[in-house]
């Protein structure tokens, strides 16, 4: 096996399916949307912007 190969198989291990990560991410934006709310209706701040990393 080359290393390529090999790295294809640990790919393919450690890949999440398309469903667990539209599920990520749509808890992450609900995660986002509930402190946007936060501070705008209790907080009166001014929303804080999110950034992403990579």
């Amino acid at each position: 096996m080359t290393l390529h190969e090999a790295f294809i198989k640990f790919d393919d291990t450690i890949k999440i399916s398309q469903n667990k990560r539209d599920s990520i991410l749509r808890s992450r934006d609900a995660v986002r949307d509930k402190i946007r709310t936060y501070f705008k209706d209790e907080l009166h701040e001014n929303q804080p912007k999110f950034m992403r990393q990579g």
